[in-house]
C-alpha cells in the first residue's frame, strides 16, 4: 500500500512541477534546487527546535510548561492552516 501511495504522490508532484516549469527542457536542475532548498529548510527548523529545547533545559523551565506551550502553538498553527484551506 505504501508503494501505491508513493507512486500517486510522485506522479502528482511531477505533474505539478511540470506545470510550474512550463516548457523547460531539463527538470534535473530545478528539481535538484527544489530538493536542496527543502532539505535546508528542514535542517533550519530542526536546528531551531533543538536550540530552543536546549535553552529551555538550561534555564530549568519545567518540562510540562514547555510541552504545553508547544502543544498550543501546534494547535494554533493547525487551525490557521485549516482556516486558510477551507475558509478562503
Amino acid at each position: 500500500m505504501d508503494k501505491v501511495f508513493g507512486l500517486v504522490h510522485g506522479l502528482g508532484f511531477s505533474n505539478f512541477l511540470q506545470s510550474l516549469l512550463g516548457q523547460e527542457e531539463s527538470l534535473l536542475v530545478p528539481l535538484l534546487a527544489f530538493n536542496v532548498g527543502l532539505e535546508m529548510g528542514q535542517l533550519v527548523i530542526v536546528s531551531l527546535i533543538l536550540g530552543i529545547g536546549t535553552l529551555l533545559q538550561f534555564l530549568k523551565i519545567p518540562e510540562k510548561w514547555w510541552q504545553t506551550a508547544v502543544l498550543l502553538l501546534t494547535v494554533v498553527f493547525a487551525l490557521l492552516l485549516i482556516k486558510e484551506k477551507w475558509l478562503f
